[in-house]
């Protein structure tokens, strides 16, 4: 008996190509759809170690697919650009996901939410629904004074490396400020300062949580640093995940609302 390729074996029996996958279904954000548009830069700004805003900035990407290619800007040392990579194109199995983590990134003694769960959540979420990543952060265990100036660089790099895509950032939410000034020093500028100079259009949003908890490392009067879960008093509101434009936020052209925060612990603990 003869045996057909495969695709000829279909088309005989009236098969044919795979449907596409359906299209993600995205939460719903009031107030989103006023900036997407192709090319449009947001940069949010978070309190690190929260599920919310990773989260929120995953809902924002899913509506910004619905109109083109999208790439997601993370607060992570840019030599774990490779790894990411590796990572987006890999089957996300348990192996692909420990490969990602074995790095002192994800694995240093005292770590923020820059390498939390949710933050993990987010990239796996870029993974199944194909959204680029950008490490914009200078590499791991480099010290530097020019930090922001050093982060502008690399994401501008990444935005003019593709000018059609919606790029959502998420950062700190001081290096998220175009405003000029921090109370430890009143001539400081931040990334988002930064990336406005060199002409990049740009919309910042700084989150507002009403209450919670989240996962932060401080430093004793000694310099020792610890890390673990910080509860805030709740303060309630009648609604959350929306966005707004204007309003008196320091350094921001708007914020986002998230509601109650949930601490996000280390993603390798």
């Amino acid at each position: 008996m003869r045996i057909l390729p495969l695709f000829l074996f279909l088309a005989a029996c009236g098969g044919g190509p795979a449907p596409a996958a359906p299209a993600p279904t995205c939460a719903a954000i009031d107030g989103v759809d006023a900036l997407l548009k192709p090319g449009a830069t947001v940069l949010l700004g978070e309190m690190h170690g929260t599920a919310e805003s990773p989260r929120f900035v995953g809902d924002v990407a899913c509506h910004a697919a619905q109109r083109g290619p999208v790439t997601i800007a993370l607060e992570i040392p840019q030599d774990e650009q490779p790894r990411i990579d590796r990572y987006l194109a890999s089957a996300g199995t348990d192996a692909d996901r420990a490969a990602l983590l074995d790095s002192e990134f994800w694995t240093r003694p005292d770590q923020d939410g820059r390498s939390s769960q949710a933050m993990l959540a987010l990239i796996e979420r870029a993974r199944a629904d194909h959204f680029a990543v950008n490490a914009f952060d200078i590499p791991s265990g480099v010290q530097s004074t020019t930090r922001d100036r050093d982060m502008t660089a690399t994401f501008v790099a990444a935005r003019k490396a593709a000018p059609d895509a919606i790029v959502g950032g998420l950062t700190g939410n001081y290096h998220s400020r175009k405003s000029i000034g921090a109370r430890w020093d009143p001539a400081m500028k931040f990334m988002a300062r930064y990336i406005e100079e060199l002409g990049v259009p740009l919309t910042t949003l700084d989150v507002a949580r009403d209450g919670g908890s989240a996962w932060v490392c401080m430093a004793d009067d000694a310099g020792a640093m610890s890390c673990g879960e910080s509860s805030a008093p709740a303060q309630p509101r009648d609604r959350s995940w929306y966005l707004t434009l204007g309003g008196d936020i320091p350094g921001h052209d708007g914020q986002y609302i998230v509601g109650p925060t949930t601490a996000s612990p280390p993603a390798a603990r």
